[in-house]
């Protein structure tokens, strides 16, 4: 198994609706994640020419796997606990009289708090949405090279009080190159073979972690997040004479309706040291 880690802090850029759970400039948790990129055992399918083989019936010269890795994202709902960063009894500028849950802006309407929050906060809301990373996109060669690349975010990875749910990976895009050849007598391809190059569109891949992480004053201010996604070797079965035939974009279009060719699992502990 070839496999790649992307490591980095998880930046935090919080959107969304939902309760007000962050205090701007008191921070109680420091997120990390560590994502290890890998495929299936392709070995398995080598033959000793070292071309790989599907179960079509064909074989793959130079067969080359590669995946843009664009982000990786927290899903996180609101704690139990409601705390604003502002006083409804003493409202920011242009609000006033708050009461259940909202106040009377200027304008005449009424803002939920957790509006006034995303206001406060340069347009981004506090309660339920996403942390965000990685602010480039990290190319991996899945299937034969491994590397580590860094992708820190300072002081934005420090958190307030949430309570974690998820993991989201974005991929921009997975390539798949080489040339296929028929392993039948008679050829159902050209004797010289056909040249694949194609890209698969951009895929986001979601888990739920197996049980929720609280940040706050009372919990460990460490977390750390692992993340897995292995490409299933059966992405070459998936590659059929006619669509080789038809050109590289009948086949992108055929692998691309299976949501099956990557698997997601994930891992986080949470602690009081670093």
């Amino acid at each position: 198994m070839r496999s790649v880690v992307v490591i980095g802090a998880l930046c935090a850029s919080v959107f969304g609706a939902g309760g007000c759970t962050f205090v701007p400039g008191a921070p109680m948790a420091w997120l990390t994640a560590e994502v290890t990129v890998a495929s299936d055992d392709f070995a398995s399918r080598q033959l000793d020419d070292g071309s790989v083989r599907t179960s079509q019936d064909l074989r793959l010269e130079g067969f080359a796997v590669s995946v843009d890795v664009a982000g990786v994202e927290l899903s996180q709902a609101a704690t139990d606990v409601e705390i604003l960063s502002f006083d409804p009894a003493n409202p920011p500028p242009g609000y006033s009289l708050c009461h259940n849950g909202h106040c009377h802006h200027d304008s005449g309407d009424l803002v939920d708090y957790a509006d006034i929050e995303a206001e406060l906060n340069g347009g981004v809301a506090t309660g339920l949405g996403t942390l965000s990373t990685l602010s480039d996109v990290v190319p991996v060669d899945v299937h034969d090279a491994s590397e580590v690349v860094d992708a820190s975010c300072g002081d934005r990875c420090m958190v307030g009080e949430v309570r974690l749910t998820g993991v989201n990976v974005a991929l921009a895009q997975t390539r798949l190159q080489g040339r296929v050849y028929d392993r039948r007598t008679p050829s159902r391809l050209p004797e010289e073979g056909v040249d694949l190059d194609v890209t698969l569109p951009a895929t986001t891949l979601s888990l739920l972690l197996a049980e929720e992480l609280i940040t706050g004053p009372t919990e460990p201010a460490f977390v750390d997040v692992q993340v897995g996604l292995l490409l299933d070797k059966a992405l070459l079965d998936g590659i059929t004479v006619d669509d080789l035939l038809a050109g590289d974009d009948a086949v992108a279009s055929a692998l691309a309706a299976d949501d099956s060719l990557w698997s997601i699992t994930t891992s986080a502990t949470q602690t009081d040291a670093e």
